[in-house]
């Protein structure tokens, strides 16, 4: 997760009032006209974006928003009014948009962090690439702990047409009494990603890949790095739809 630190003097009262403006209320009306979509939608990208990945999109936006660098005050608010010029020159560049919507997420609201701003540029990804703009739906929710939208929006990310060159690989992982359960991988560029509760006790992810990928992966379970995970590569279509 991105670090903000921000060398300014202000009165406390003044930063409290701030944060408070980082929007937490709920997006339906945001989202209800991308969700009436799903049902008459094919899924069938028109702008050539099908078989991009979430790694690769995840690795070309850390080229403009790197997640181990800390920012500063004034290099918070110069990377964000970059990223806008970037983006008026390159507006279907979804690695830009990924950036914006991470930022937007993950910055103060003093310096422009917003959960409504985010969630607008999950919408522009989805126009570009309904699979990705599914997951970044997923992103944008899980940041703000709304677990049922998140968990909504991934399972439509199972809906979309699958890429000749893409396969579904499915993510399993079974143990009772634990509070969560996430996995990173190469298919995700090593961001942690939600597992979802099936039954009781089992958990999945089912994830698209390229079919000349193999797919490595660790799972974190109650936030603790498992030595021995479930499996360190899986083999390929071993689920598809």
């Amino acid at each position: 997760m991105k670090i903000f630190v921000f060398f300014i003097f202000l009165p406390i009262p003044i930063i409290a009032g701030l944060m408070q403006q980082k929007s937490f209320v709920s997006f339906e009306h945001i989202t209800n006209s991308f969700t009436s979509l799903i049902s008459t939608n094919s899924f069938e990208d028109i702008n050539g974006n099908d078989e991009l990945t979430l790694s690769s999109i995840d690795a070309a936006s850390e080229a403009y928003m790197p997640s181990n660098k800390i920012f500063t005050f004034n290099e918070a608010n110069k990377m964000r009014s970059g990223l806008f010029k970037q983006l008026e020159a390159n507006p279907q560049s979804i690695p830009i948009n990924w950036a914006l919507m991470r930022y937007y997420l993950t910055a103060p609201s003093f310096v422009g962090g917003n959960n409504y701003e985010a969630m607008q540029y999950a919408g522009y990804i989805y126009g570009l690439n309904h699979y990705l703009g599914c997951i970044a739906y997923e992103t944008v929710y899980t940041y703000m702990r709304d677990w049922d939208k998140a968990e909504e929006w991934y399972k439509n990310s199972l809906d979309v047409n699958l890429p000749k060159t893409m396969y579904w690989q499915e993510i399993t992982y079974s143990r009772n009494k634990i509070a969560s359960v996430k996995v990173v991988g190469n298919f995700n560029n090593w961001k942690m990603q939600n597992m979802y509760e099936k039954t009781a006790g089992f958990y999945t992810r089912k994830v698209m890949v390229p079919i000349c990928e193999g797919c490595q992966y660790k799972l974190i379970v109650d936030n603790f790095n498992i030595q021995n995970p479930t499996k360190t590569e899986l083999s390929r279509n071993s689920w598809q739809k």
